[in-house]
Parts: C-alpha cells; structure tokens; sequence
C-alpha cells in the first residue's frame, strides 16, 4: 500500500514458533490491510515485535481515526463491519477480523485491540515454542 508509509520496528533477530506460516501471514496482511483501507492515504502504519512473558507480540499500529468505541467490542464479530456504509462490492465482508482471530486463538495466542482518536494498535500474541532452538 503505497499511499501509507510503513515503518518496521527493530525487534529481535530470530524467535522460536510453532505455528503455520501461511496462517499467520493471513493474519497479519489482514491487520495491515485494514489499517491501509480504513485510514486516509498519507497515514503512517507500524509493526513491530517483541518478546514478553514467553509470548512474540507483534504490534500493528495506524495514525488513522480509531476505532469509535462502540464498535471496539465487536470488531472480531463475524460480519461486523465499523463503517455500515461499506458494500460487499466495494471490499469488506466483515469476517477478517473474525478470522484473524479464530487463526490467532488456533495458535494458542490472543488478538487485542486499543484505539482511540488518532491511534489504533492490534497486538498479537502467540506463544513461543518451548523447545530450545
């Protein structure tokens, strides 16, 4: 998405997970997606990972409006979609959220979202591999 600048955090160099590739690429395009479709061109989007507590955190951050509180409780809701004036054939059926999740929990992890006017932060957590690499 060329019209929002990404800024990649420097995290750490290598981390040990059992997970699925694919599914987690999923994951996180959705994340990354949402945060170029749902904010206006121009708007500055984060990632970035951390270890804490045994856990990769990755954190997906946008500039844009937020998220109106209302609607925070039910992004991962099967179909629910912030902005009601969206058709299907302009994009959005309101399940990548939903998905994102279900993948996320699938993993052993958690999906979390803080947002206020001017910042939205999803933060992915799963679980690093006990074994030593």
């Amino acid at each position: 998405h060329p019209d929002h600048p990404l800024t990649v955090e420097q995290g750490p160099r290598a981390l040990k997970l059992r997970l699925d590739p694919q599914r987690v690429r999923q994951v996180l395009d959705n994340l990354l997606t949402n945060a170029a479709v749902h904010t206006p061109a121009g708007t500055a989007v984060s990632v970035g990972v951390r270890v804490r507590d045994g856990h990769a955190r990755v954190r997906i951050a946008d500039a844009g409006p937020g998220i109106p509180a209302a609607d925070r409780e039910r992004v991962f809701d099967r179909f629910y979609r912030v902005d009601k004036a969206r058709s299907r054939d302009r994009g959005g059926s309101g399940l990548g959220l939903a998905v994102a999740s279900s993948l996320v929990r699938a993993h052993g992890g958690t999906i979390g979202l803080d947002s206020e006017p001017g910042s939205t932060v999803f933060t992915v957590s799963l679980p690093l591999s006990l074994t030593k690499p």
